[in-house]
């Protein structure tokens, strides 16, 4: 007859059976995820390779000076285009953007406000400048008709006013 001994003896061995395929079974699971990370991986960084080469070909001088020329209409800078630092401009005026129009189920009728920007919409844009342009102003200025710029204070790191 079997010992007790030689049955527990079985027992274990069966079971280390069972653990060690099952433990391989997981290897084999984790060591095929990570080659298929690392395949993803490489694919990546040859698609991020093909990219670059792609991007460094479409801003390159040789392919963008005949698209540049093409489509731009592009003329060297002036003389009177530029300006000593002291005599820029402290501030361009933003542009003002123009009074919503009415939707189909809105009243026609005007408000106050929508009346006075008719009103001043209306007014000659060729008015003459009250100052004269300063010398040196730009010509781009000038074409204007008027002064155009605006003092502006700027805030330094200490708080003080410029």
């Amino acid at each position: 007859m079997i010992s007790r001994a030689t049955i527990f003896w079985l027992i274990a061995l069966a079971g280390m059976v069972l653990v060690t395929v099952t433990v391989s079974l997981k290897v084999n699971r984790v060591t095929k995820a990570i080659e298929a990370t690392a395949n993803d991986a490489r694919m990546i960084q040859q698609r991020i390779a093909l990219l670059d080469a792609s991007y460094q070909l479409l801003v390159s001088p040789e392919y963008l000076a005949p698209v540049a020329a093409r489509h731009l209409q592009l003329v060297e800078i002036r003389g009177d285009q530029l300006l000593p630092l002291n005599q820029l401009p402290d501030r361009i005026p933003l542009p003002t953007a123009r009074a919503p129009e009415p939707t189909p189920g809105q009243s026609n009728q005007p408000t106050a406000e929508r009346q006075h920007n008719q009103r001043s919409a209306e007014a000659p844009l060729a008015a003459p400048p009250e100052n004269p342009p300063a010398a040196g102003m730009p010509p781009w200025l000038q074409a204007q008709g008027r002064n155009a710029l605006q003092p502006v204070s700027l805030r330094t790191l200490q708080g003080r006013s410029q």
